[in-house]
């Protein structure tokens, strides 16, 4: 097209538009065209910056996403440490980037039934957007309310029932304060979540 041949082959913003064009595929459910320009920018991102650059990150992370979509949760794993690595080596251990590849991991975790890492994942990536982000920022932020909500089904299916309350009780908590709507797929997610838990919990008194 007419980027590569005024930019050549390797050049930042062919790589950038690459990389769009790979959440545009993802976002119309094309899987495979998604992976094919990811894959596109990856190799050239790599060329560029370095393996270890942090856009090599976002683009592992978007990766890890379509192969997470498409059941390929391995991959998907291999995909989300490799970025964890980048993102903590270029951020420190306490960014917003590492806490997003904490989250997606756990969610990963989850569908292999690895609760207990899954657990383990959501906690830290809970923790990593809070401190991240400010004690404002993060009373309402969407990412911290799925990460504690991803934290409490994990503890639910490990058995943790009062610590999962706790963790849809803060999801809650953040999709209140962000006002919102009753019809909100993810507020009635928590919602449901929290009410079966403890109508379980009053059934167990």
């Amino acid at each position: 097209n007419w980027q590569r041949q005024w930019l050549g082959e390797r050049h930042t913003d062919l790589a950038a538009t690459l990389h769009n064009l790979g959440s545009c595929h993802a976002q119309r459910a094309n899987p495979r065209d998604a992976l094919q320009c990811y894959q596109a920018a990856l190799v050239m991102k790599e060329a560029l910056f370095g393996p270890g650059n942090f856009q090599v990150a976002k683009t592992l992370l978007n990766m890890a996403a379509v192969h997470e979509e498409v059941g390929d949760i391995p991959k998907a794993q291999a995909l989300l440490t490799r970025a964890l690595s980048i993102s903590q080596k270029n951020h420190g251990r306490v960014h917003v980037s590492v806490a997003m590849c904490l989250n997606n991991l756990g969610v990963c975790h989850g569908k292999l039934g690895e609760w207990d890492r899954a657990a383990t994942s959501f906690s830290k990536a809970a923790e990593l957007f809070a401190r991240s982000l400010g004690p404002d920022r993060m009373r309402r932020s969407m990412e911290v309310a799925r990460a504690h909500h991803n934290h409490g089904r994990a503890l639910c299916a490990l058995d943790l029932l009062l610590d999962a309350e706790d963790a849809f009780v803060l999801a809650a908590g953040i999709h209140q304060n962000i006002g919102l709507g009753e019809t909100d797929r993810e507020r009635q997610a928590t919602e449901q979540h929290l009410a079966a838990l403890r109508a379980f919990l009053e059934s167990e008194v």
